[in-house]
This record gives C-alpha cells, structure tokens and sequence, in this order.
C-alpha cells in the first residue's frame, strides 16, 4: 500500500508548493520513499487521480489559528466562523486582512500580495 503525506497550501507556487511525502507500507513500517512537490493545483490533481491503491493524509489549510481568531475578534465557535466566512468574498477577506494588519507593528503591516 502507498501511504502519502501531503501538505497543502491554498495558493501553491514555486515558493510555496504543495509536498509530498510518498511512503510504502512494508508489514508494520512505513517507509519513506520520494518527496514531491507541485507549484500549481493541476499536477496535484493529476497525482490524485494516479490508479494504484493508496492512502493520504492530508495537511489543509481549513482555518485560522486561535491567537488570529482572537487578536482580530473574530468568532470563536465553529458555526460563527462559518458564518463569518461566507459573508467575504476573496477580496473583502483581504481587506479584512489588510484593516487588521494596518493596526499591528512592523513586518505584521505589510498587505497581502494580490
């Protein structure tokens, strides 16, 4: 069985691609085998896609950590962020983020890049 171990970013780039770590079951060990990466979604989607049996688990970006949710007094309970979440589109999410950080010293400051 292959076994991967993916982490996930929500805008891959060459900086900042999607990884892979492919490991084999071999009895009770898992080895590991290769490390991959994808700077774009269409090469991950093509791996997935791939027809031998596997398993993976998967590292996404699903949400904000708690200090952000706190610092920026947004709710702290699954269903309110949720709702929270879908008021935005992507760029009322950065003006958002952009109003927070304009209220944070130093390198906290700099604007998400678009």
């Amino acid at each position: 069985m292959n076994v991967y171990d993916i982490d996930f970013t929500s805008r891959p780039r060459r900086g900042k691609p999607i990884t892979c770590l492919a490991c084999r079951q071999e009895g009770d060990r898992l080895c590991a085998v290769a490390l991959s990466s994808w700077s774009g979604v269409e090469p991950f989607e093509a791996f997935l896609r791939h027809a031998s049996p596997w398993i993976a688990g998967i590292d996404f970006p699903f949400g904000q950590s708690r200090t952000f949710v706190s610092n920026i007094g947004w709710p702290m309970t699954w269903s309110g962020s949720v709702r929270l979440d879908e008021s935005f589109d992507r760029a009322g999410f950065r003006l958002a983020l952009d109003a927070y950080r304009q209220q944070r010293p130093g390198r906290a400051r700099t604007p998400i890049n678009q």
